[in-house]
């Protein structure tokens, strides 16, 4: 029997998390992928991303797992400013991206997000809590290789991975926050994995996005 409940919030990322701060819910995990068009300038500088950070760091139960996909481009600062915000990063998962899938780009993304060699799933924890064997969380066997289906993450082709970091981070009664909606890939896992889901989104893709999850939980 399905219990999720979707609720989406149409602000810009900061003013999204200040209305959850206030409200005094918990959030149990984080899954998104990361975007600088939610942030001032269409950029996010270290400062911005350490204050983020802090934001969930308080929205976040003790030992909760955050995950954020990243390009190349952004994964330093990332991390640098998640752990400076007080968060700890633990390890990261690398996919690299095949052939077809290199030209490919999506109007939710702005021109940085173009796809490049690989990109990097990056896991952090609010507090301390074990790390993971990537491979075995993956499905795959005990090597370096990912199956190729974990290399397509771009819009309608990562959904899969999404459920199961939910099903490792995650319970049934658990709410999933995702501060960078776009198009709805989390969410949509989300519905699929059973889990209250929560989704931030200030852009024309809001009620695009809420019309595609509707559809999905019916």
């Amino acid at each position: 029997m399905k219990n999720h409940t979707v609720r989406l919030i149409n602000e810009h990322t900061n003013i999204g998390l200040e209305q959850l701060l206030n409200s005094g819910l918990e959030v149990d995990a984080v899954i998104t992928q990361f975007d600088n068009r939610y942030f001032p300038n269409g950029i996010a500088t270290h400062k911005d991303i350490e204050d983020f950070g802090f934001k969930l760091r308080i929205l976040c139960h003790q030992g909760a797992h955050l995950y954020f996909v990243v390009n190349p481009i952004d994964m330093t600062k990332v991390i640098e400013g998640l752990t400076a915000a007080g968060l700890e990063y633990k390890n990261m998962l690398v996919i690299p991206t095949t052939g077809e899938h290199e030209d490919i780009t999506h109007e939710c993304f702005s021109t940085n997000y173009l796809t490049t060699a690989q990109k990097y799933v990056l896991f952090f924890s609010n507090g301390r809590t074990r790390s993971m064997n990537w491979t075995k969380i993956m499905g795959g066997e005990e090597t370096n290789q990912y199956p190729a289906n974990w290399s397509t993450w771009f819009c309608g082709d990562n959904i899969e991975m999404f459920v199961a970091l939910m099903k490792i981070a995650t319970n049934h009664s658990d709410v999933v926050l995702d501060p960078f909606m776009g198009t709805g890939d989390i969410g949509v896992a989300a519905i699929q994995a059973d889990r209250h889901y929560i989704g931030i989104e200030w852009s024309h893709l809001f009620r695009e996005t809420s019309i595609r999850l509707e559809t999905t939980g019916e």
